[in-house]
């Protein structure tokens, strides 16, 4: 019971997160890059990495999640959601990134 209700408080702000992300995004030109990097992240912290991509190029990437359970999403370059993964594995192993690019962009 007291580790759903953990869960419970860190997938709300994650959700929160992700649902506001948008509106108070830094510009892609303060974001790093997206390459292999180590960093640590805690409960409520939002990580922001760029990309550029060509339409229809595909983006495959993972975040391995050690006692953390995590939630990726990818944003067109317009600031709209395209996808979200939250896989059912909990706070160990990898949590994929996969796009096919719509437009290209960052």
């Amino acid at each position: 019971m007291q580790r759903d209700l953990v869960k419970l408080l860190i997938r709300v702000p994650v959700a929160l997160l992700l649902a506001v992300c948008p509106l108070f995004a830094q510009s892609t030109q303060d974001q790093p890059e997206l390459a292999a990097v180590s960093r640590e992240i805690k409960v409520g912290e939002t990580h922001s990495y760029r990309k550029r991509l060509e339409a229809s190029q595909f983006l495959n990437a993972a975040v391995i999640q050690e006692d953390i359970d995590l939630v990726t999403a990818i944003f067109a370059p317009d600031g709209k959601q395209l996808t979200e993964s939250d896989s059912p594995n909990g706070n160990w192993g990898s949590e994929p990134v996969l796009l096919v690019a719509p437009v290209a962009g960052e």
